[in-house]
């Protein structure tokens, strides 16, 4: 089946094997010739239990048929579709000198939701959930104002875990951020 027409649609799998249950996921979007976009594995409160979050290409009518195939072919726990309206939610993560907490501008960020997800002796990191012009607008205004980093990536709005950039970097370019837990050391 042909790309034509397609819509971005999210699946959360549910399954006990995530290692040998990815390939065979991934089998199943190439055979219906469905990209995908986003892959994501998170651990639950079962142990035994994993959510894959699968975000691909391919038409809205054929959310049933996908799901029945993940569920009967490659025998998951259980698969959920998401709806989504046109606009997605994405988080932004902006690196700022440690001296911009003390501005008018960062609070009013503060009060537009960004909040501040790691700190290092140099550097602050921002975050914002929202959606693409809100990130872009936040983006515009904090390079008017001071040097900054910029990540963006798609946002689990299922589990609600944020997912933190590998490259994102302080201004110095001399201590990479990788988690907020890390980070604030």
């Amino acid at each position: 089946m042909e790309n034509q027409n397609a819509d971005t649609c999210r699946i959360s799998i549910y399954a006990h094997d995530a290692n040998g249950i990815l390939s065979r996921i991934l089998q199943l979007f190439s055979k219906s010739r469905f990209a995908i976009n986003y892959i994501q594995v998170f651990k639950t409160e079962d142990e035994n239990l994993q959510l894959i979050m699968v975000d691909a290409s391919f038409p809205n009518e054929m959310m049933p048929l996908m799901l029945n195939r993940i569920e009967k072919i490659i025998e998951v726990e259980r698969a959920i579709p998401h709806t989504f309206e046109r606009k997605k939610q994405l988080l932004a993560l902006y690196t700022v000198p440690t001296h911009f907490c003390e501005t008018a501008l960062y609070i009013i960020l503060k009060n537009r939701g960004v909040q501040v997800s790691a700190t290092t002796e140099n550097a602050l990191v921002l975050q914002l959930v929202g959606e693409e012009e809100e990130i872009e607008e936040v983006r515009r205004l904090l390079s008017e104002t001071v040097n900054t980093g910029f990540h963006k990536s798609m946002w689990p709005d299922l589990t609600g875990l944020p997912l933190f950039s590998q490259e994102l970097h302080d201004r110095t370019r001399s201590q990479p951020f990788t988690n907020c837990r890390k980070a604030k050391q």
